[in-house]
């Protein structure tokens, strides 16, 4: 039997992440209305600059690496790497 290679397995599963992303930001109208947004905080009252964003991003990681362990930590970068791909097609569709 075959060996299992979970980076093979985790490389081809992101691909498709990234892949059905990329059909659904097509579908989708690519403007935003923020009177539909469903955010559980206000981060826009909450965040005076990026800066702000980025201490409560890494506090977030910290702390949730702290309680869960490097195995939460990869699945925090995982799609957080699937996350950045979407937002990078997205950049090109609104360049256009």
């Amino acid at each position: 039997m075959a060996q299992f290679d979970s980076h093979k397995w985790t490389r081809e599963f992101k691909e498709a992440q990234v892949a059905q992303a990329s059909r659904e930001v097509d579908q989708d109208n690519l403007g935003e209305d923020y009177s539909t947004m469903r955010l559980q905080s206000n981060i826009d009252q909450k965040w005076s600059d990026s800066d702000d964003m980025k201490n409560d991003l890494r506090q977030w990681v910290e702390a949730s690496m702290q309680s869960g362990g490097y195995d939460l930590l990869d699945d925090i970068v995982s799609a957080l790497e699937v996350e950045v791909r979407l937002y990078k097609i997205y950049r090109k569709k609104m360049q256009r």
